[in-house]
């Protein structure tokens, strides 16, 4: 069952209440140490350089370790060095990296779910039994798929916003269903945020396929998927030759015929065994379920009761061996057409809405993935070829999220860095309730923004200033008390005068008497010198308070992109974007990618073996990026890792906004000959 995402706590909620909160579960889903990564992470630790590693692990892409070494054994005997690493990478390997809770999995039981297997509790309270998706119907759960689908929450979002009626996108709506708009942009491959066809690979199918109707685009999703790459072209030279579809029997074509003669659904397998081999839905589905589990020995005895059931239903011996051997090879990677037609409604909708919506569309697809910069960048340079601007945040329009605003797109406050929901909530509520902000001051005497929050909304452009940096300054200094000047009273004692304020004395004397001084003239003087000695402890004060806020007014250029993580206007990045294919979001950690941005700072600093080493701010494509250089990359690439330098980096990913930088070069020229490796691959 696939649902709006938002509304996938709502259904388990439900399923909790009807059946009981010891009764319902969710399933672990568990991620494991691959031979790479076991022979990376090992070999760090016993210091082996990165370099060696990368080498070394590029041998060890099998499933199991054990492959591994089985396929590398000359290459190991003659490294005997490596003999320890081996020996703890393979203990390693294969064992539970992290664990988390499956996005669909539903598990429901009539007893108590304990008495199953032992339970946790997720990061969000849930129940989550702890046994994976594979064993969890073995022992008797009931598992259900409830996978929130994020695009039907932006498709909603779409239809509320333009009042659009759930019959106005409905594929039952003649109108809708035979309007060819959504056709024009999917065979142009401009798919961005939509629905399952934006990856480079499907891109490049589209625009050979040339889809023409709905049955094309449900068959592309059905078979773009590793098993069946085989049957996906066939159908693409099928379509566009007709002459070379073919049925072994005029009873197929019925069956085939929608899909230019290629065997692609379960429901085609089904009619296939009920027309040639008489069975019912029922006993067809039996067939079906058998190749589906894979077993060797379980298919083959079905194959041969489904030859024979050909043959007694008076198709001959060849038709029946055709057909058997057929089921037999590709049955068990059929896909269902009910849930392959669906995703073609979904993908249908979403090109229809970015083409003739293109500003409601850009300004949801920003809402669904505003905690996600680098999908934002994309999406803002994808927008430009519908004709879409995308404004900076203003203090008097903003929304909370994303919003329209004189037919453009309009940054809401919880996209800027620092904001979030709840401060973005209080200042649009706010400002409601008491009208517009006249100014600054306005906005800070009616809010409880704090110093960054207010930089942040500055930098963003979100306070309307003809000059940001002049603007900030002057916010800054407004920051800054200075002491107050309290005068002397009384004259200080003789010695204080002397030893404190540097004064003769006795250039004031006007008796002989001991202390016969001009008191009046030397309070006169104390306070002269009090005063010149406080001007200048004030002067210093506020040189160290302006030392210490200078790095709000440093990379004035980025200050846009701090704020917000986003290039908004001149993203130096843009030509990038196409050669990136998977998003910084998207990489699990402890995983190997590519980053491109600039850098806004370096900080040295020396490990436990006093080697220097530095952390690395990096503004890139994907929001604000820190990698750390260790001794050994710091070595190769510190003329390159300076601040200002536009580099692309080859890291792996350690957190959420974390990277260890492997590899460096000059952006322009990794820029370069990724265009020169296009253009080769598509001559």
């Amino acid at each position: 069952m696939d649902i709006d995402v938002s509304d996938r706590p709502t259904v388990i909620n439900y399923l909790i209440n009807k059946y009981g909160e010891n009764r319902v579960c969710q399933i672990i889903n568990f991620s494991y140490i691959t031979p790479v990564v076991a022979i990376k992470d090992v070999g760090k630790i016993l210091g082996f350089k990165y370099n060696e590693m990368d080498k070394l692990s590029k041998k060890f892409s099998y499933n199991t370790f054990q492959e591994c070494i089985d396929n590398n054994i000359n290459y190991l005997s003659e490294h005997p060095e490596y003999s320890e690493l081996l020996d703890i990478a393979g203990k390693l390997s294969g064992r539970v990296k992290t664990v988390s809770c499956h996005a669909g999995g539903v598990g429901i039981v009539d007893t108590d779910i304990s008495d199953y297997m032992a339970m946790k509790l997720g990061s969000d309270g849930e129940h989550v039994i702890q046994v994976d998706k594979r064993l969890v119907e073995q022992i008797g759960i009931i598992k259900f798929d409830i996978l929130g689908v994020q695009t039907l929450k932006m498709v909603q979002e779409i239809q509320n916003d333009l009042h659009l009626s759930e019959y106005d996108i409905n594929i039952n709506n003649p109108k809708f269903e035979n309007d060819r708009s959504p056709f024009e942009l999917l065979n142009k491959a401009l798919t961005n945020g939509v629905f399952q066809v934006e990856s480079a690979g499907m891109k490049d199918l589209l625009l050979r396929l040339q889809a023409t109707n709905m049955e094309d685009l449900s068959a592309v999703l059905a078979l773009y998927r590793p098993d069946s790459m085989g049957a996906l072209e066939e159908f693409i030279k099928c379509k566009h030759d007709p002459s070379l579809v073919t049925y072994i029997h005029p009873d197929m074509k019925p069956i085939l015929e929608s899909t230019y003669g290629c065997m692609i659904y379960q429901e085609q397998l089904l009619d296939i065994v009920r027309t040639f081999g008489g069975r019912s839905y029922g006993g067809a589905d039996l067939f079906r379920k058998a190749i589906g589990k894979k077993n060797i020995e379980l298919v083959k005895q079905e194959s041969e009761k489904l030859y024979q059931e050909i043959i007694d239903n008076g198709y001959s011996h060849e038709i029946a061996k055709t057909i058997s051997e057929e089921l037999k090879t590709k049955g068990g990677y059929l896909f269902n057409k009910s849930h392959s037609y669906s995703y073609a409604v979904l993908c249908f909708q979403t090109a229809y809405l970015k083409i003739n919506y293109p500003v409601y569309f850009f300004k949801a697809l920003f809402n669904l993935n505003k905690d996600k910069a680098g999908m934002v960048n994309k999406y803002i340079v994808d927008s430009k070829q519908f004709g879409v601007t995308v404004l900076p945040p203003h203090i008097n329009k903003s929304q909370v999220d994303f919003s329209i605003y004189d037919n453009n797109v309009l940054f809401g406050f919880s996209a800027i860095t620092g904001i979030g929901e709840r401060i973005a909530q209080e200042i649009v509520a706010d400002r409601e309730k008491n009208g517009k902000y006249k100014n600054l001051q306005d906005m800070l005497s009616r809010t409880t923004l704090a110093k960054t929050q207010i930089i942040n909304l500055m930098k963003s452009g979100a306070i309307p200033t003809k000059d940001k940096k002049s603007c900030l300054l002057k916010y800054l200094k407004s920051l800054y008390k200075p002491l107050e000047y309290k005068e002397l009273s009384k004259l200080p004692t003789y010695n204080k005068l002397i030893i404190d304020y540097d004064i003769d004395i006795e250039k004031y004397r006007i008796g002989n008497g001991k202390y016969d001084y001009d008191k009046d003239l030397l309070l006169t003087l104390a306070n002269q010198k009090k005063k010149e000695k406080f001007d200048l402890q004030q002067e210093d004060r506020l040189k160290q308070f302006l030392s210490t806020n200078n790095k709000y007014l440093e990379n004035a250029d980025f200050w846009e992109f701090e704020a917000l993580q986003i290039f908004i206007h001149n993203n130096p990045f843009e030509e990038a974007l196409p050669y990136l294919t998977t998003a910084f979001e998207a990489v699990e950690n402890d995983n190997d990618c590519v980053i491109v941005g600039v850098i806004s700072r370096v900080q040295k600093k020396k490990d436990r073996n006093k080697k220097p080493f530095a952390f690395v701010n990096i503004y890139s494509t994907f929001g604000i990026i820190e990698g750390v250089l260790w001794n050994s990359q710091l070595v190769q690439y510190e003329d390159l890792a300076k601040k200002g330098s536009q580099v692309a980096i080859k890291c792996r990913k350690t957190d959420e906004d974390k990277v260890t930088i492997q590899a460096m070069r000059p952006y322009v020229e990794w820029l370069s000959e990724r265009k020169k490796r296009h253009d080769r691959k598509n001559i």
